[in-house]
Formats: C-alpha cells, sequence, structure tokens
C-alpha cells in the first residue's frame, strides 16, 4: 500500500492528543502518539557525516532514502494510506524531510496562547497536589520557592522555548506545507478543524463524532510524571477556567505584552 507521511507539532498543552484522537477516526488515517522517529533522525543526523566519510562514492541520495525508509518502515504494519507521525520538534528538519520524501512535507502544528498553556500547565500542577511534579522538584533542586510565578517562568524557559522555537522554525520555513491549527478552533470548532486538515492533506472529509473520542495513551511517567497530561476525554468541551484564575491577572499581562504568538 503506497502510505502518505504527514508530521504533527506544535506547542505543548495546545490540544494535539485530542486532535489525534479526532484524526483517528478517520478510516484512511493512522495518527501516532509521541513517536521515536525524530529521536532516531537526531542520533543519525549529527553523525552521518562521518559515518558516510568511510564510504567511497556514496551517492547523494542515500542519506534521504534512508531517512525517508525510516519513517516509512517503522508504519509498514499499518494498514492505513495516511500516517501522521506525533513529535513537536518536526519543524526544525523542514529541508531534511524536503529531500527525503521529494517534496514539500506537510506539517500540523497546534497552538496556543501562551497564558493559557501556562495555566493549563498550574491547573494539572494543582490537580497533583499528592506528588511533587518535575516542575516544583527543578525549582526545589535550584533553591528557588515554589509558586506560580517561577513555575511560569521555568515552564517557558525550560520546558515550552524548544518546541515554540521549534513552531517558528517551521512558521518561517520555505521548505514545508505548514498548516497551523489553534486549540480554541480544535475544541469550539471542531468539525471545521477536521475539514481543513482533510483538506490540508488532500483526502475526503468526513463527520467527527466528537462525543465519542478515544483515549490517547502516552507515557506520562516519562514525559514529567503528571498524571492527566494527555487525558483526551470522550465528549469534547472546554473545562479549564479561564487563565486568570489560574495563575492570576499579573502573570496573564506580563506573558501576554511579550506578544509571543507570532501565528497571529
Amino acid at each position: 500500500m503506497n502510505k502518505q507521511f504527514v508530521m504533527l507539532s506544535g506547542l505543548p498543552r495546545s490540544g494535539s492528543s485530542v486532535l489525534t484522537s479526532m484524526l483517528n477516526q478517520h478510516p484512511d488515517i493512522y495518527a501516532s502518539t509521541t513517536s521515536p522517529i525524530i529521536d532516531m533522525i537526531e542520533i543519525i543526523h549529527p553523525n552521518w557525516q562521518s559515518i558516510s566519510a568511510g564510504l567511497i562514492s556514496h551517492h547523494p541520495d542515500q542519506y534521504p532514502n534512508m531517512i525517508k525508509g525510516l519513517c516509512y518502515g517503522a508504519y509498514e504494519h499499518i494498514d492505513k494510506s495516511i500516517i501522521i507521525d506525533k513529535n513537536r520538534i518536526w519543524p526544525r528538519y523542514g529541508k531534511l524531510m524536503r529531500d527525503a520524501l521529494g517534496h514539500k512535507p506537510k506539517i500540523i502544528c497546534t497552538v496556543r496562547n501562551i497564558p493559557e498553556i501556562l495555566a493549563s500547565y498550574i491547573l494539572l500542577i494543582n490537580k497533583n497536589s499528592d506528588k511533587i511534579t518535575f516542575i516544583d522538584q527543578d525549582l526545589s533542586d535550584n533553591k528557588l520557592p515554589v509558586n506560580n510565578k517561577n513555575r511560569c517562568k521555568l515552564l517557558w524557559e525550560k520546558y515550552m522555548n524548544l518546541p515554540y522555537i521549534s513552531v517558528r522554525a517551521g512558521f518561517n520555513s520555505s521548505d514545508i506545507d505548514l498548516l497551523v491549527v489553534d486549540y480554541d478552533e480544535i475544541v469550539n470548532n471542531s468539525q471545521q478543524t477536521m475539514n481543513n486538515i482533510c483538506d490540508f492533506i488532500g483526502i475526503d472529509r468526513i463527520v467527527v463524532d466528537l462525543n465519542n473520542l478515544q483515549p490517547m495513551d502516552e507515557n506520562d511517567a516519562f514525559h514529567g510524571g503528571i498524571d492527566g497530561l494527555h487525558t483526551v476525554r470522550s465528549v469534547m468541551k472546554r473545562t479549564s477556567p479561564p487563565a486568570n484564575e489560574i495563575i492570576g491577572h499579573e502573570l496573564v499581562k506580563y506573558y501576554s505584552n511579550m506578544k509571543l504568538e507570532f501565528w497571529k
């Protein structure tokens, strides 16, 4: 079966898990949880030059062909024509994937207002009050007071910055075909979001059952150890209170004034 390889990326806490559940309702789509493919590429990519130095007259297409083989080989067992592979740093490798696939790769990027992302993390910390999260542990290790101001600063500078830079790199790249999907659109205009993605990929639209969303199990113990980090509710609805009710007006104003939402 000929397969089309599409990538899913974006900011943390921006709806990628629930979007993946929606996408998997399409009979032609297999959408993954967080995938190891890009991690393998990050091992190979910086070492290829030294490895290829030992080869005699290797063909220039050999390396991109290896990357292409890795991408498609990882899903040889999947009987679906559309593979959507999820990892937050795909946009950083736009040129490599363009060379490997022979065309501009299609990347779907989920985004969300930064204060809302920070508030979403803080809400999860509050819900996990019976344990010390990786965020609070990091603050304690650095002898910093554990409060929402320091939590937000740490989250933004250490844990959100890499995926943020990746999305920005993709947004400014001429090597990829990028579809930006806002969290509010996923939650409030779910069917239109699905229509837009189907059109972007080039497949038939379907009607999404928003009352029958399936869980997308991730290894939360690996991804920070916070319960509920990737929970997908069976019914689509927004349950989080406004950001200012969680982190306060001052922090919302501070991060809003940074004007980080370049996609707008």
